[in-house]
């Protein structure tokens, strides 16, 4: 990870060399013209940790810790359970390295944080996984995870040979073809002007949601 990408969790900003830089979901929403799936998964013996504000923090959490510790947080839902499991055993530890909320960027307009990458020992081999709690979109993971393969690889330590979903909601784990390099980068430069206008546009439209439920 470039240590010069750093990430305020509480406003949820990221900044490159001093400089903010704008989440790759903005770009995504424009593009397939959805907001980011969101939404619960199957709920089967929830339990919460303190520390998270909803089921997908808790998941994250969940993961990050197993990936530090090599152990299952002792209020790990069945999601996360599920979540787990399935990267051991696709990933088994003898055989690969676990990083996790890999940040990456393309060092001029936008960042973002991989959930989980998986290192092939003796190699640069990555695969890449992103964790979703709720509904499944292949268009959305596309752009995704093909904007993630591109920053990643613009450091020059990984080759990305794999790009999955793990979506606990439907206990699936789906394999993604990524979007071109080209296609990502024509995306960025396209859309690097208006990505600011559009977050305070999204903002203000959340705001008077919020007012307009009271």
């Amino acid at each position: 990870m470039n240590m010069s990408i750093q990430f305020d969790e509480k406003q949820h900003k990221y900044f490159y060399q001093g400089k903010e830089l704008s989440g790759v979901t903005c770009v995504i929403d424009i593009i397939t013209g959805k907001e980011f799936p969101k939404g619960l998964g199957n709920g089967k013996g929830v339990h919460h940790i303190n520390v998270a504000r909803d089921e997908g923090t808790a998941i994250h959490s969940v993961i990050e810790h197993y990936i530090k510790t090599g152990k299952l947080h002792h209020e790990a839902n069945d999601d996360a359970v599920w979540i787990v499991e399935n990267l051991k055993k696709r990933y088994p530890v003898q055989e690969w390295t676990y990083l996790t909320e890999y940040k990456v960027t393309d060092k001029k307009y936008f960042a973002s944080s991989i959930d989980i990458i998986c290192i092939q020992t003796g190699t640069n081999n990555a695969v890449l996984i992103d964790i979703k709690t709720g509904n499944f979109d292949r268009e959305y993971c596309s752009w995704q995870l093909g904007m993630y393969k591109y920053m990643l690889e613009l450091e020059g330590k990984f080759s990305v040979i794999g790009t999955e979903v793990y979506c606990s909601k439907d206990e699936m784990v789906y394999t993604i073809y990524p979007k071109s390099d080209n296609a990502v980068k024509e995306a960025l430069s396209k859309y690097k002007v208006i990505t600011q206008r559009y977050k305070t546009e999204k903002a203000i439209e959340r705001k008077n949601k919020r007012k307009a439920k009271k």
